[in-house]
C-alpha cells in the first residue's frame, strides 16, 4: 500500500476509537510513510526468496552465514511503527495513556472486522498470488500458540566429579 491508503485507515482507526486531534497529523504523516517502506522491505524480502538468513563472503573468502539484512530492516521498522501506533493511541496501553483511565467495557470486534477488512482489500495482489499470509493478522484463532517447554531441572552432581574440579573448571589437587 501507499502511504496516503495508509494514512487514510490510521486517521479512519483514530477516529473510530478516539477522538481525532489534529496535532496527530505529523505523527500520522510519518506512521504512514513507514508503514509503506515497511512494505516495501517486506516485497523485496519475499522477491529474493524469503531467506531468514544469507551466505556472507568473508575478505579472506570464508562463506559464512548471516541474518538477511531485509529480515533485519523489516523487524526494525515493524518495532518503530509499533512505537508510533502506540503515541496515536492504537493499542491498549496508548489509548489507556490518551485517555487517562483503563476502558471501562469490553472492545467489541468491530474494531477487528474493519481492520481485517481494511487489510484483505489493499493487500497488494502480489502477495495474494504467491500465497503469503498477511502481515499483520489480527484474529485470535489464527494467532501462534506459545510453546511450553520442560521446566529446567538442576542435575546432582556426584561426589567423585565435585572433588575433581571446581567451578571455574580447573583441576583440583587433592590434600590428604
Amino acid at each position: 500500500m501507499n502511504k496516503t491508503e495508509w494514512k487514510k485507515i490510521i486517521e479512519d482507526q483514530i477516529k473510530f476509537d478516539h477522538d481525532y486531534i489534529p496535532s496527530f497529523q505529523t505523527t500520522i504523516q510519518i506512521l504512514s510513510e513507514m508503514l509503506e517502506e515497511r512494505d516495501r522491505v517486506y516485497a523485496m524480502y519475499m522477491e529474493s526468496g524469503a531467506q531468514p538468513v544469507v551466505n556472507f563472503t568473508s575478505d579472506r573468502g570464508a562463506i559464512n552465514l548471516k541474518p538477511n539484512p531485509l529480515l533485519r530492516t523489516w523487524q526494525e521498522i515493524n518495532t518503530l511503527c509499533l512505537s508510533y501506533l502506540r503515541d496515536l493511541g492504537l493499542t491498549a496501553a496508548g489509548l489507556r495513556k490518551l485517555q487517562g483511565q483503563i476502558p471501562k467495557e469490553k472492545p467489541d470486534n468491530l474494531n477487528l472486522n474493519v481492520l481485517q477488512e481494511l487489510q484483505s482489500k489493499y493487500l497488494p495482489s502480489m502477495l495474494r498470488s504467491e500465497g503469503v499470509k498477511p502481515r499483520l493478522n489480527l484474529a485470535p484463532e489464527d494467532a501462534p500458540k506459545a510453546k511450553t517447554s520442560k521446566p529446567i531441572t538442576k542435575t546432582k552432581t556426584t561426589k567423585t566429579a565435585a572433588k575433581k574440579t571446581t567451578t571455574a573448571g580447573k583441576r583440583k589437587t587433592k590434600t590428604t
